[in-house]
């Protein structure tokens, strides 16, 4: 491919075939000087977008992932290059600078991005697909800073790779004899939906026998396409809850969908939404046509928003996602909200999600730093109380404080417009912001979201490598809404009325109630009386902590454990700014036994996890913000066997014996720990198994002299959750 501007110069890539997303290969890009030259102190840079997690360029080892090489037709001249940050939203960018001499019309520049000449692998690829990734030679011929565009961006596309694994979407509930939709989609190794599968795979509900269901045997991929089927007018006849299974030709794939609970009509459904993202019109990639297709078609969410930064979004763009947030709007299907991501920094009120029930002409934005002119001043509004007051009566809008690229400040919080805060999202898993509020008094709920930024909204995975978006640990988070129907009108009451609770990635089902009270709701007591709890899980369930506000008052174990099973599990976040990663990659030690096996537990990113194993010690390569990452253990051990764990955030010894169901808390400093006790035993059978991921029961609370928040999280044994929305109990 080639670009060129007259006097610029031009500017050349290869290869521009497709690449496969995640795949290693070699690149060349080339500059070739144009009439103005380049002269000593003159730079050329390479960008590419934020949002990309392509293996960074690194100088030093030639055999290495990404050793990049620079190399010049030019005589006499020295130049240093460097990975450097640039303007965003390009914010990745290689700079080379010239240290002395020029060059002049005609002489070139060759960057080779993943050079394998003197033994190196090659440059990974970014790891979600993109039609026309864009790079962007910019040159600086005079050495003032000021950096333009040669020709048109330099575009490539990177396509979805081989299948890799399966997955089954079902409803939150139906009731018996409702046809729903099961959508069964292939993905390949780092998340996209894999278009070259074309197998047929076998779909069963472990529940039910075949006779008690409508749900088809076996689904065609041949003539798909995509990667992705929606299986319409599939209904059971009883009540209770079920899961899906879907299992390849080959037996290579299977999955279990996220559980769906068969209810009798009437009363509150269960809708997944994921309202939390945005495309290329802002900082992150795509168009907002497959922004929502794949949200409704791909991730098969019910609700969707979008959620751009605020500071970069002009008047043509909120007329563009005004008008396409309306176009995909379908009531009963798949509903969209219109909003926008109020980013100003923390003292002044920090990230806000801003929606609007209806349409809205005009927005509010923290600032117009990247915007103006294009925006109309007047609408900026600072700091977020002045926001509130613009609002001022209207109960069309809703704002919900989370941790992003800026944390939402809980000062700032107006309950007349904040119904909730988010506690996991593609940054991390935020229990510490969840407890902040509640330490407060906040009269909020829970939810969580994806903040995707790559085009994959509902079905975001972790990114890889060490770029400005390799920081993006987990996978997507949802919005679980209790309301009577999809419809916007129904979920913008179940929103305000907090009937609403946060899930991460497996869509974990959870119901609580206090008599006639529902999460959400504020209910006086005369008396004593029962927190009822009903979860069902993807997978098995751990166990469920019960807090009171921000203390917790119970945790209640649901697993069977092993006694040559020990599970060793740590999380650390640091919280409040932009850089919330902490590093875990280590190692561990067995004294006195033998370690028969070794499995990860919560790892999420695809370039971590377990580097070697023997049997005296396992190591790892592990971030976590917030969330756990781990491993599980098998052992022999010695009754004098002891387990010495290493880590950058702190080292301890712990003897086999010890280690018990009740998980023994190490705290290297108030935000970074770990964990270890006995893991849980493998299901002896399918029935187990299926019995293990569901569970009800009660807890007494009875009316303080105050008001009193209670609420549950839910832990599974693969590390995903759930945290219901606080029942508000008074003494009447």
């Amino acid at each position: 491919m080639e670009q060129q501007t007259p006097l610029l110069g031009r500017a050349f890539m290869e290869p521009d075939a497709p690449v496969t997303a995640g795949t290693v290969s070699t690149w060349k890009f080339r500059y070739q000087a144009g009439p103005y030259g380049i002269e000593d102190s003159g730079a050329i840079r390479l960008a590419w977008r934020m949002v990309s997690d392509w293996e960074v360029p690194q100088f030093t080892d030639p055999k290495g992932y990404a050793y990049t090489t620079i190399t010049t037709t030019a005589r006499n001249v020295q130049f240093q290059a460097s990975y450097e940050r640039f303007v965003r939203p390009y914010t990745n960018s290689i700079l080379i600078r010239l240290l002395r001499g020029s060059l002049n019309e005609g002489d070139e520049i060759t960057i080779t991005w993943g050079d394998t000449s003197q033994g190196g692998p090659g440059c990974r690829a970014q790891s979600h697909q993109e039609h026309d990734h864009e790079f962007r030679m910019l040159v600086d011929p005079t050495g003032s800073g000021v950096f333009r565009l040669v020709g048109e961006p330099l575009r490539v596309d990177v396509v979805a790779g081989w299948p890799h694994r399966l997955q089954a979407v079902v409803p939150g509930t139906v009731t018996p004899g409702e046809p729903f939709a099961v959508t069964v989609r292939c993905l390949d190794e780092v998340g996209n939906p894999a278009p070259r599968f074309r197998d047929t795979v076998s779909l069963r509900i472990p529940e039910l026998p075949q006779g008690a269901c409508t749900l088809p045997r076996e689904a065609d991929f041949s003539k798909c396409g995509t990667g992705v089927l929606r299986l319409e007018g599939c209904t059971v006849d009883r009540e209770g809850p079920f899961h899906v299974e879907v299992v390849s030709r080959d037996g290579s794939m299977r999955a279990v969908s996220n559980p769906c609970l068969c209810q009798k009509a009437g009363g509150q459904k269960l809708f997944w939404g994921d309202l939390h993202g945005q495309n290329a019109d802002t900082l992150g990639s795509g168009t907002l046509d497959e922004y929502y297709t794949f949200a409704r078609d791909v991730a098969a969410i019910d609700v969707a928003g979008w959620q751009g930064n605020d500071f970069e979004i002009t008047e043509e763009t909120w007329k563009k996602v005004r008008r396409k947030t309306a176009e995909y709007l379908e009531e009963g299907r798949f509903l969209t909200f219109l909003g926008y991501e109020w980013s100003g920094c923390t003292p002044r009120g920090g990230d806000y999600n801003i929606f609007f029930r209806d349409d809205s002409e005009a927005f509010y934005p923290s600032s117009d730093w990247l915007s103006a002119p294009h925006v109309d001043p007047k609408w900026v509004t600072t700091p977020i109380s002045s926001l509130w007051e613009r609002l001022a009566g209207r109960d069309d809008v809703i704002a919900i404080p989370h941790v992003g690229g800026r944390c939402g400040n809980l000062a700032y919080v107006d309950t007349r417009f904040t119904p909730a805060v988010e506690v996991h999202s593609h940054h991390g898993t935020f229990d510490w912001f969840a407890l902040e509020a509640m330490r407060r008094r906040l009269k909020v709920g829970f939810v969580a979201s994806s903040d995707d930024h790559t085009c994959r909204l509902g079905l975001f995975f972790p990114s890889c490598g060490k770029t400005p978006s390799g920081g993006f640990d987990v996978a997507s988070g949802y919005y679980g809404i209790w309301a009577e129907e999809l419809t916007k009108e129904a979920v913008w009451k179940a929103l305000r009325a907090r009937h609403c609770y946060a899930s991460t990635f497996d869509r974990i089902y959870l119901h609580t109630g206090v008599e006639e009270a529902v999460m959400g709701d504020e209910i006086a007591l005369s008396g004593p009386s029962m927190l009822k709890i009903r979860a069902v899980g993807a997978v098995p369930l751990e166990r469920i902590y019960i807090y009171k506000w921000d203390q917790l008052a119970a945790e209640i174990p649901l697993r069977p454990v092993a006694p040559n099973r020990v599970m060793i599990r740590w999380k650390g976040v640091i919280p409040g700014g932009k850089h919330k990663s902490t590093r875990w990659s280590g190692e561990l030690y067995l004294d006195g036994g033998r370690i028969l096996e070794a499995q990860e537990y919560g790892i999420d990113r695809e370039d971590q996890g377990i580097k070697t194993r023997s049997t005296s010690s396992v190591s790892w390569i592990s971030t976590t913000s917030g969330d756990y990452d781990g491993v599980i253990l098998t052992l022999e051990a010695g009754p004098d066997a002891q387990i010495r764990f290493i880590s950058p955030q702190g080292n301890h010894t712990i003897p086999v014996a010890e280690i018990t169901e009740k998980p023994t808390e190490v705290k290297f400093n108030p935000n970074c720990s770990v964990e270890f006790s006995l893991a849980a035993a493998p299901a002896e059978s399918e029935e187990e198994w299926l019995k293990r991921c569901s569970a009800e029961l009660e807890f007494p609370i009875e009316p303080g002299e105050e008001e009193t928040a209670w609420w549950v999280k839910v832990l599974q044994e693969n590390g995903n959750a759930a945290w219901a929305t606080p029942i508000f109990v008074r003494k009447a």
